[in-house]
């Protein structure tokens, strides 16, 4: 396996070698223990998934359907460009 395939896997799969097919996962595995580049490129994959995992704080129901109603009633206040 070559970075640019394990680049290529890492944005198929995601950074958790747990997830891979098993053959590619030990070719990574191999590859990351050999080459400072593949390591580099798998920290930057963790990083980037642990950015999708922080999605924030989760609104409930009630807050989320006040902030529409809230936007939704101000759009009818704005003078429209298009008319």
């Amino acid at each position: 396996m070559t970075p640019n395939e394990l680049k290529a896997l890492i944005d198929i799969y995601g950074a958790d070698l747990a997830k891979w097919p098993p053959q590619e996962g030990a070719h990574a595995k191999t590859l990351l223990a050999q080459s400072d580049e593949a390591r580099a490129l798998m920290r930057d994959a963790v990083a980037f998934d642990a950015v999708l995992r922080n999605t924030g704080p989760v609104l409930s129901p009630d807050r989320r359907r006040f902030l529409v109603d809230s936007i939704m009633g101000r759009l009818d206040d704005t003078p429209s460009s298009l008319s």
